[in-house]
């Protein structure tokens, strides 16, 4: 009895089983939202209900920051079809922001639709903090993408940062919470910087630094000045416009770049060449342990000979191939460059001075120079042996010769002086020395030398005439000149004696011109009249009178076109004679006897500029012909002497009237 009770029972219990499946399988799934647990740390635990999974096909919570609004929600955590009813939670620990309040909802997806829980809301403590804990690789180069490993790196791109310094890249990936990939932008601001990710107003910092760039070599040395070469390192930019290469201060013209090599050319104006290499790249500057070298420029052939002003051409190597960034010196001075390449240079040879006929030429390149082993003679008839003469001489009282030296009566080049000093020159070693002159100024007066002393008519109110003896170096006054008081009176000597005449006397409003001749005998310390020099050198103003043997020639002055005639006089009897004209007429020369000819240098012709020329006449055939210009350039009241059979010319101005005094000495090459 008690069995059969048993299993009547054990049936109904099945019964009232089947029939609670049923009425579960046919209610309707349902959904509960029932609270949020905030993490201290960072983070939210979103709880929730459901029942009737068999009729869920996804579940989870919404989450907004305006209860008001659904339809755009900041997340919507799907979790899926759930494996059985009852509570479920969520673990939100990233893309929340401190301190913000959130409003959430469980929700699920059924075959009638969604349905959502009650609308809750927290107040959230921010996201889990995130850790970073290394960088790969450890160091890189600009624009160069690097991956960051960590925890709570955060798993949506739009709520993870990440700066660089205090630049924000434009590009990066979340790959997931763990690792985010990121470009290290081109205008951050320094090599060594902190990476920054920033998760949802979390921020996380390690310190990062780019690759130091590495100076190796060059590629192969010496090198030249525009020819390109390579800078073997690395880690230099690639792109070319990102690094820049020194030599001193001067930048080099970059043409290609990568990690291990840079390829650039010097620049023109290269000054020093031994000098370390300097790059800037990846945000630094280092400096080579090494010097460049560059290419020593050579000199292998120059020209024997050349004149002044001629053309030539130096042959050699390593010349700058830019003709003009060379300079080329020739006996010191700085030639004028016409063209060119890196293995000749042409130049124009310079007027000199060049004080032994000689000239070294040398080039240098930069800082680099050599010299060619064996001079260059200049082949100039009239020789410039220098351009500092220690005086100006324009015009003064004149010049002249005794006992192997030279004379010039003029002033210093310190114009605040306005003393006359006797310059005594001694061709032996070029040299100039300077002794008071205890006469009055004598700005118009004139000089000759006879008997081993020189004389001076002074051409003052005084109208004194004076004896120079170069052995005692002593002035001493002689007896008064006769005539009237004049300047520009020419001087000679001849047999002994010393003749003054013509001249001119400006300084009435009626000019007066002197057409007379006295000669002065030094023995007797007197004077004598003289016939009266031929009406057509009546007018001329300080006309050249040289001594050739027993005559003396005098010509020049010219004060109009038709003055330009020769005159011979011959003191044995007083007499005066024409010879052949100059073939132009001309004033402001200046004349001297050489080889047994007469020489007319320099001076205006009327009507004209300053020349250089030079006319000789020869008493022989009585006839002139043109001689070699003396310097090339235009110059007029120059003085002349002569010494042990040479000649000299120097001083007076140049290029016209308006002109700069020239203080250029010449010396003719026989």
């Amino acid at each position: 009895m008690r069995l059969k009770y048993f299993l009547v029972g054990l049936l109904s219990l099945l019964l009232w089983s089947c029939e609670s499946e049923v009425d579960e399988a046919q209610k309707a799934p349902n959904v509960q939202t029932i609270n949020a647990e905030v993490i201290a740390s960072g983070g939210v635990v979103l709880h929730g209900e459901l029942n009737n999974t068999a009729k869920i096909s996804d579940h989870g919570f919404l989450i907004t920051e305006d209860s008001t609004v659904w339809n755009t929600t900041l997340f919507k955590l799907r979790m899926g079809k759930p494996a059985q009813s009852g509570a479920f939670s969520y673990v939100l620990d990233q893309l929340i922001y401190p301190d913000k309040k959130y409003f959430f909802k469980a929700f699920i997806d059924t075959e009638q639709g969604v349905k959502y829980g009650a609308v809750k809301s927290f107040l959230s403590k921010g996201s889990k903090d995130p850790v970073i804990l290394k960088v790969n690789p450890e160091k890189a180069h600009l624009e160069t993408w690097i991956s960051i490993h960590g925890k709570n790196l955060g798993n949506d791109p739009s709520f993870t940062q990440v700066r660089f310094g205090d630049i924000a890249t434009y590009y990066w990936n979340v790959v997931s919470d763990s690792l985010v990939e990121a470009l290290i932008p081109g205008n951050i601001r320094s090599a060594a910087f902190d990476i920054n990710v920033s998760v949802s107003g979390k921020t996380v910092s390690i310190p990062y630094s780019l690759h130091r760039p590495e100076i190796h070599a060059i590629e192969s040395e010496p090198v030249k000045i525009g020819s390109p070469f390579k800078i073997l390192g690395n880690h230099f930019d690639s792109i070319p416009e990102r690094n820049e290469v020194f030599v001193g201060d001067i930048q080099l013209n970059l043409l290609k770049a990568s990690r291990k090599e840079l390829e650039v050319i010097i620049p023109n104006d290269l000054k020093q060449s031994k000098q370390p290499i300097r790059v800037k790249s990846q945000l630094q500057e280092v400096v080579s342990d090494f010097d460049l070298i560059l290419a020593q420029p050579v000199i292998l052939e120059v020209p024997a000979c050349a004149q002044t002003w001629d053309e030539v051409l130096i042959k050699g190597k390593n010349f700058h191939p830019e003709a003009y960034w060379n300079t080329v010196l020739i006996g010191g001075l700085e030639a004028e460059i016409l063209g060119g390449n890196e293995n000749e240079i042409l130049v124009r040879v310079p007027r000199g001075p060049y004080p032994n006929g000689n000239a070294q030429i040398k080039v240098k390149v930069a800082d680099l120079e050599y010299t060619f082993s064996k001079p260059m003679c200049i082949e100039d008839e009239w020789l410039m042996i220098s351009d500092q003469l220690p005086f100006h001489f324009y015009g003064n009282v004149g010049a002249f010769s005794l006992n192997q030296k030279g004379y010039v009566i003029s002033k210093s080049t310190d114009y605040n002086d306005p003393k006359d000093y006797l310059w005594e020159f001694n061709p032996s070693n070029q040299s100039w020395n300077k002794s008071a002159l205890p006469v009055e100024e004598a700005y118009i007066g004139n000089v000759t030398t006879t008997n081993g002393k020189a004389y001076l008519y002074t051409g003052n109110d005084a109208d004194n005439f004076w004896e120079f003896d170069p052995g005692s170096n002593k002035w001493s006054k002689k007896a008064k000149f006769p005539g009237a008081k004049r300047g520009a009176a020419i001087m000679f000597s001849l047999s002994g004696k010393a003749y003054v005449g013509l001249g001119r006397n400006t300084e009435s409003w009626n000019i007066i011109n002197y057409l007379d001749l006295y000669e002065y005998n030094p023995v007797t310390n007197s004077w004598k009249k003289m016939s009266n020099p031929p009406k057509e050198l009546e007018g001329s103003g300080k006309a050249s009178a040289v001594s050739l043997g027993t005559s003396a020639y005098v010509f020049g002055g010219a004060q109009d076109t038709g003055m330009n005639r020769l005159f011979r006089y011959e003191p044995s009897n007083d007499s005066w004679m024409s010879l052949a004209s100059l073939p132009e007429a001309i004033q402001l020369q200046t004349g001297f006897a050489y080889n047994n000819k007469i020489y007319c240098a320099t001076g205006v012709p009327i009507g004209g500029s300053a020349r250089p020329d030079v006319w000789i006449y020869d008493p022989m055939s009585d006839n002139w012909e043109e001689g070699t210009s003396v310097g090339k350039v235009g110059r007029y009241r120059a003085f002349s002497f002569v010494i042990n059979g040479q000649a000299y010319i120097g001083g007076g101005e140049g290029q016209g009237w308006g002109g700069s005094v020239i203080n250029e000495f010449f010396q003719l090459k026989k």
